[in-house]
């Protein structure tokens, strides 16, 4: 019915019986999507569905109410909810489960770089595309940029309803985007879209931020229930998420199992964004959403349970995609203080999303706090609970015959903790708290990895980064007292003596021998040689 040669060219502004069956076409669509997702979601993928569904959508008139279910409901309302639930479920499909850019079922294994990372996968790319040519991002634009009728109730919940499906496929269009690298062609043609439809400097990405901004405050101010405005707050959030550079939803499947980053993930720096797109709505979303009271709000449960994993995800995105003046904004806007209480949270539910991306938010942005933030010290000590959260992590011990996975996500998790210990070390005014807290923590980890390959790059930038926190602090004398005292001479001293040194295969012949010399020695020769900063046994030398 909705593809039809006959039905599409209906005018939609006629309220025919023809009109009508095409606008019940699309509430049965979404109904079944809602029923069986997963058997109507694959069939509507093979029959180009999206496609359909937002060029019905997208004709004139199809944003007014609807004879058929009322004021309440505009003509377009059910085509925009089943272009969503089909295109979220594509995305969500697409998605990594477990650790994203690494094995789901290894939790240990190496994430590659955004540019390494393979090209979005057939079906979600062709979705992508499919609703780039039915028009959707000018579609989504009209609808995000119109304004919410609040003195007419019914009018007023049809469109807080149709901007909440706006938002949802908006999410997860960039969401698929984001997923494969900055050459992809999905990627190029929906950011392509976004600047032929750009209006006076104005993007649907500016406008869903100004939407996610006015919708924020509305909610803080509008006593009654009968709008769905925080159902609002919350698709705009993953919608601006998405738009920031986040490439996962807070959920797989529907069911509240949390999204993993890797340690690897976490150390990685962004990729450099040649255009700037991103960065720029990251620090336009920094300027306008992070300058009030609403993000700490939403941080903590004010705007309901469901807004803190996406208000989460957005200011992780806005943290590793932004500029780096961002930081320091995001540092004296308030958020640190409910991050952490979730990261003390986390770690006690085995929360691991919520525990690495608020790592990552303290070890980007706690760098920046200092003791007269004007907030009479409220910062400086929530960034110093941190320290003390993450430096316990580094004293649970490693068992030997504990679950292989558990052991692993330990292991990765006390690598974050590190990194997040080192970049925090370059500001002063948390050294009495890292001398106190974190020191006795690294050297029970450095006690424990004290034997190194120099081939292990990964394992080399740990332990020099865990001697760097050390070499930082113990330039005061009483930090160095409180170093001796916790036993740090004997990690140190093994650190030192602990490079394994690469063993000859004594098995075979003499010409096998001589061929495992020659391989190790182009092995070497290819080892990029590490600074002095890198260098292990140097710097463990230095902190000794």
């Amino acid at each position: 019915i909705l593809s039809s040669s006959s039905s599409a060219s209906l005018i939609a502004t006629r309220d025919s019986t023809s009109s009508q069956l095409r606008e019940s076409a699309g509430v049965v669509l979404s109904g079944m999507l809602h029923c069986a997702p997963v058997s109507t979601s694959r069939y509507l993928q093979s029959r180009r569905g999206v496609s359909a569904l937002l060029a019905a959508a997208g004709e004139e008139g199809m944003t007014r109410p609807s004879l058929l279910r009322g004021e309440w409901a505009p003509k377009c309302l059910s085509l925009l909810d089943c272009a969503a639930s089909l295109m979220t479920a594509v995305w969500d499909e697409h998605q990594t489960v477990g650790c994203p850019n690494g094995d789901s079922k290894n939790p240990e294994s190496k994430a590659t770089p955004r540019s390494t990372v393979p090209s979005t996968s057939t079906a979600a790319l062709d979705c992508l595309l499919e609703a780039l040519d039915a028009g959707a991002v000018p579609l989504l634009s009209r609808i995000l940029s119109a304004k919410i009728e609040f003195h007419e109730q019914d009018k007023a919940i049809g469109d807080v309803t149709m901007k909440i499906h706006a938002c949802r496929l908006l999410a997860a269009m960039f969401g698929i985007a984001n997923n494969g690298s900055r050459a992809d062609l999905g990627w190029t043609r929906l950011y392509d879209a976004v600047e032929s439809d750009a209006r006076d400097r104005s993007t649907i990405m500016t406008v869903t931020i100004m939407l996610l901004q006015s919708t924020a405050k509305h909610v803080q101010h509008y006593t009654r229930q009968d709008l769905p405005l925080v159902e609002l707050v919350e698709a705009s959030l993953m919608a601006v998420g998405s738009i920031c550079g986040s490439s996962t939803g807070c959920f797989v499947d529907g069911v509240k199992r949390p999204q993993l980053l890797s340690s690897l993930d976490f150390l990685a720096s962004t990729e450099d964004d040649p255009s700037g797109r991103t960065e720029d709505a990251c620090g336009f979303a920094c300027s306008n959403l992070f300058n009030d009271t609403s993000m700490p709000s939403m941080l903590v449960g004010a705007f309901g349970e469901n807004c803190v994993r996406p208000s989460i995800r957005l200011a992780l995105a806005v943290t590793l995609n932004g500029p780096f003046d961002v930081h320091p904004k995001l540092a004296t806007s308030g958020i640190l203080i409910p991050f952490s209480d979730i990261l003390q949270s986390a770690l006690v539910a085995g929360d691991r999303f919520a525990f690495s991306a608020s790592l990552a938010i303290l070890r980007y942005c706690g760098a920046y706090v200092v003791a007269d933030s004007g907030d009479k010290g409220g910062l400086l000590a929530s960034v110093k609970q941190s320290i003390k959260t993450a430096s316990a992590l580094l004293k649970i011990p490693e068992i030997s015959d504990a679950d292989a996975v558990s052991l692993s996500q330990l292991r990765q998790l006390k690598v974050e903790c590190i990194f997040a210990l080192e970049a925090l070390s370059t500001n002063a005014s948390l050294w009495d708290s890292i001398s106190t807290h974190s020191l006795p923590g690294l050297s029970i980890y450095l006690t424990s990895n004290s034997d190194w390959d120099e081939g292990d790059a990964h394992r080399c930038d740990t332990l020099c980064a865990a001697l760097r926190t050390i070499q930082r602090v113990v330039v005061l004398r009483t930090h160095a007292i409180s170093a001796a005292f916790c036993g740090m001479g004997t990690p140190l001293a093994k650190l030192i003596r602990g490079k394994k040194e690469s063993r000859e295969d004594t098995t075979g012949g003499i010409g096998t021998m001589k061929a495992k010399r020659r391989i190790a020695k182009k092995d070497a020769e290819k080892r990029e040689p590490r600074s002095k900063e890198d260098d292990v046994q140097c710097v463990a030398l230095e902190v000794l």
